[in-house]
């Protein structure tokens, strides 16, 4: 650091030892120089086109305010660019954020310096930080479709037609399909999973398949489309034709919904296809309504399948899809619109319980505390959520947010069960599943998914018989995490101590 000592014995009449030492900033910048890096993937460089960003700390460790009196780039190169400062000092034993970003626009390196003109007197020609940064390409993905068009030939009314797409990745990185579509003839439908939300890895050596049927009411020719929409370069949308007895030129009536996204577990979604239309000028007459997909263990079903509107209730976490397709006044059949929607949890704990027979009733039973020994607190009134016990003053007395609650109990087969606290107290909360009773004495598979904060946390399954009680894990909260009892070796099912419920007085 600069600092100034004057000697003022013969100007101020003072002895010779006698000196003044002046207060002044002291700059420092973090980091002091840059070289832009990629971190999402790992490399060096930013790839042209893209904007990448260095937050730089202008610090002040001297006696004395920083002016802060102009920043600039040396070579004025416009790959860069600077945020400039909110103020116009930096205080004593405090900092500033400079924000700096790099654009390029070609395949090459590129080079600046900025410089920051204080009051410092250490840096007179001011303080510099040299930039460097290159533009490069990345590996990016690619779709490929086999055959690029499903033709079915001739077809006649009554009968059907069958054919499959193969779908790979002919790029270097990984290949993610978000969303499918399907428009024109409702002659051709899909007879398998969507791959939405595959990952299909570089090189061709993954792959996903869709396979169609081809089913004409006439033999005056059928067309629609099939369409795929991914990160891949150049084709983020690709169309798939779909051609039956030879394709011919109608118009056709096209289905909408009024869909959300998402929504909230146990919410009841009411759906709409007043919106559709048929582009020739026709009427809307009828609805045809599907659901689609539902959580593994959901026993969801629509309100109504050939309404305008239906509803549907989401009892389980995850992906529910409802397809509707509508009819014209000339009887054509309009291709399928999907509305996917995710149901997710909205309470801080979750969890959820479902078993793969339907001759099984299984429950799910939730500790407010660890007990001293298998089953302790097993149907305890006051600690465990259960189905005779269907909620439980826990936390602050009075106040339900931090309540366990059981939201939904299943008595015939597959579940869903759940329990949730919306705002749990600092504890540890204790998960069991009491294979209640069967009709055929039969094994049965439990799944138990643990959301906390509206996500998947863990995923765990047992098979189980008649009596057993499994102590699947607890949360502990506030640091939210879930300790699976079983996560090294199966912790032992034991029979439950008691089958009734009891208040343990």
């Amino acid at each position: 650091m600069f600092s100034a000592t004057f000697v003022l014995a013969a100007a101020l009449g003072c002895s010779p030892d006698t000196t003044l030492t002046a207060d002044y900033p002291s700059m420092a910048v973090i980091p002091n120089t840059v070289e832009f890096y990629d971190d999402a993937r790992e490399r060096a460089g930013t790839v042209v086109g893209e904007t990448a960003t260095v937050t730089l700390s202008i610090a002040n460790a001297g006696d004395a305010p920083l002016e802060i009196q102009g920043i600039s780039l040396a070579n004025g190169e416009p790959a860069f660019a600077i945020t400039a400062l909110e103020v116009d000092e930096v205080g004593e034993d405090e900092s500033e954020d400079l924000i700096v970003s790099f654009t390029p626009t070609d395949f090459a390196i590129y080079g600046d310096t900025i410089v920051i003109d204080t009051n410092d007197p250490d840096f007179p020609d001011g303080y510099t930080i040299p930039l460097t940064g290159e533009g490069v390409d990345f590996p990016r993905p690619c779709i490929e479709v086999d055959p690029p068009e499903l033709d079915f030939g001739d077809v006649e009314p009554g009968d059907y037609g069958f054919d499959f797409i193969t779908i790979t990745n002919c790029g270097e990185d990984d290949l993610n399909i978000s969303q499918v579509a399907q428009t024109g003839s409702g002659a051709f439908s899909r007879v398998s999973a969507d791959p939405v939300g595959v990952v299909l890895a570089p090189g061709g050596t993954d792959a996903a398949s869709v396979n169609f049927y081809y089913e004409p009411t006439t033999g005056l020719g059928d067309s629609g489309a099939y369409v795929i929409y991914s990160d891949a370069l150049g084709t983020p949308e690709l169309e798939i034709p779909l051609i039956g007895n030879g394709g011919g030129g109608a118009v056709y009536p096209e289905a909408v919904i009024d869909c959300p996204s998402s929504a909230s577990v146990l919410e009841t979604i009411s759906l709409s296809g007043e919106d559709s239309t048929d582009p020739a000028g026709g009427d809307i007459i009828a609805y045809i309504w599907s659901l689609e997909k539902s959580p593994d263990g959901s026993q969801s079903s629509l309100s109504a399948t050939d309404a305008v509107e239906t509803s549907v209730l989401l009892d389980s976490a995850g992906e529910f899809v409802v397809t509707l397709q509508v009819v014209n006044d000339a009887g054509t059949l309009s291709a399928p619109t999907e509305c996917r929607m995710d149901a997710v949890p909205q309470n801080a704990i979750h969890i959820e319980l479902t078993w793969n027979t339907g001759d099984a009733d299984m429950d799910l039973h939730l500790a407010n505390r660890l007990p001293d020994e298998p089953g302790e607190n097993f149907f305890l009134r006051g600690e465990d959520v259960n189905w005779c016990a269907t909620s439980e003053d826990w936390g602050n007395a009075g106040d339900p947010v931090d309540d366990g609650i059981l939201e939904q109990d299943t008595q015939d087969g597959y579940g869903p069960e759940n329990i949730s606290i919306y705002e749990p107290v600092e504890g540890e909360y204790l998960a069991r599943v009491h294979y209640y009773d069967t009709d055929s004495f039969s094994e049965s598979t439990a799944t138990v998914r643990f959301y906390l904060d509206g996500a998947l946390f863990l995923e765990r399954e047992r098979i189980m018989e008649r009596n057993d009680v499994w102590d699947v894990g607890y949360v502990r909260w506030p640091s939210a995490v879930v300790v699976a009892e079983d996560e090294d070796e199966q912790s032992p099912l034991y029979d439950a101590p008691t089958r009734e419920c009891y208040t343990g007085e």
